[in-house]
């Protein structure tokens, strides 16, 4: 939904064409500074649009624009010192995507788990549109920092092998051999197993989803499975640890659940309340299955953990958390007695006019003011501007109408 101030307003306004907007973009792409940052920092106060209208250019919702606002937003940015900036050719986006091979690391785990700091505003979303040729400049800084994260990853690789057909022939030999699968084999040791190991990448490296691994997570997951004697899954059973899922067990589960009337997710809740240790795989997902005996066998820590807290909840009288429904309706009927206005052209219109005059966006308008109607905020004001809401309350827009009619002209 676009909208625009009609140039009749003022003889001063001029059209946003598509190259003013590209223009826009370049500056804050070569300053890096945003406008925000450019407002914040703008002097005397005022003497620049607000954030959310220069916003409104850049991304095409308004087609309009004060002159003279639009010629001091520029100027302040042109007076800003560039940026160093890297033009992506082909040899050069060629060189990344090559490093990115090597490396074997998505691109948004680049971003995470290294000691230096990565440049402000740098997504993984941008590293994509980088790499398609959407993007030709990029920031210089960016372009070393990502370069010199890739070496760092590739130069830290050689502790990752391959994983060729071979060592997986190796892993099923073993597996069958001992006819315990990855699920149960990792929760044999009693020490625990290597930091960032799981069944799941035990299980993509069968499925050859994966194509390399950590050694040390080969080896240990081998030798392992080697150490176990033949015919091992009878002897460990379905999983370390579990007990069968009894009538018994169930039923005092069941009977606890019911007298304190706390489901799984509540009594979690009420756990975390009182500073419970929770066990690990005490989930409601898991507990909803022990108490509805979908499973065969349970962990003894997570029932006990179960009980203990449902009784506590006994014991304490802990009340029942209800009366949601009811404050759902006297919510209900308290909308039901707000008066609405719809908003039509003519109010949206009042409303975009009286913002370009002042100068001032939504949300500047609502820090400065006082005493905003609770519940009022800069989005909803944007929702009316904007075309997506059809009506508002007509106490918050009376008020809104009426704190930029009271400003004076930019």
């Amino acid at each position: 939904m676009y909208y625009y101030v009609r140039p009749s307003m003022t003889s001063d306004f001029c059209e946003i064409t598509p190259a003013i907007r590209q223009k826009l973009h370049d500056l804050q792409r070569e300053t890096g500074v945003s406008p925000e940052a450019l407002i914040a920092e703008g002097k005397p106060k005022g003497a620049l649009p607000g954030a959310q209208i220069v916003r409104s250019w850049m991304t095409g919702y308004c087609t309009h624009a004060d002159r003279r606002q639009l010629e001091r937003l520029i100027a302040a940015w042109k007076s800003l010192p560039r940026l160093e900036m890297v033009k992506l050719d082909e040899s050069l986006r060629g060189s990344l995507r090559d490093l990115i091979k090597r490396s074997g690391t998505p691109l948004s785990t680049l971003l995470r788990g290294q000691d230096c700091p990565v440049p402000e505003r740098l997504t993984a979303a941008g590293l994509r549109r980088l790499l398609g040729g959407y993007e030709t400049l990029v920031r210089k800084d960016r372009y070393d920092w990502l370069v010199s994260r890739l070496n760092t990853v590739i130069a830290e690789r050689k502790d990752i092998i391959d994983l060729t057909p071979e060592r997986i022939d190796a892993l099923w030999r073993e597996r069958e051999r001992t006819g315990v699968n990855p699920t149960v084999l990792l929760s044999i040791p009693e020490d625990g197993v290597p930091d960032g190991l799981s069944v799941a990448v035990v299980f993509s490296w069968f499925s050859e989803t994966t194509k390399s691994a950590r050694r040390d997570h080969y080896e240990f997951i081998l030798s392992l499975w080697t150490s176990l004697p033949p015919e091992s899954a009878q002897r460990f059973g379905p999983r370390i640890g579990r007990v069968p899922l009894t009538q018994n067990i169930m039923g005092q589960m069941q009977a606890l659940r019911d007298k304190t009337g706390l489901g799984p997710a509540a009594m979690l809740r009420l756990a975390k309340m009182h500073r419970f240790d929770i066990p690990r795989h005490a989930t409601p997902t898991v507990l909803h299955r022990y108490l509805t005996g979908k499973v065969k066998t349970v962990e003894p820590e997570v029932v006990e953990f179960a009980k203990r807290v449902w009784t506590f909840a006994l014991e304490n009288r802990t009340p029942r958390v209800s009366g949601w429904m009811q404050a759902r309706r006297a919510a209900k009927r308290e909308a039901r007695a707000i008066v609405r206005v719809t908003i039509t052209t003519a109010r949206r219109d009042a409303l975009i006019a009286e913002r370009a005059r002042s100068g001032v966006g939504q949300s500047e308008l609502l820090k400065t003011a006082q005493d905003v109607p609770t519940g009022l905020r800069a989005g909803l004001i944007s929702a009316w501007i904007n075309g997506y809401a059809q009506s508002a309350r007509k106490d918050y827009y009376d008020w809104v109408l009426a704190q930029w009619r009271d400003l004076p002209n930019a």
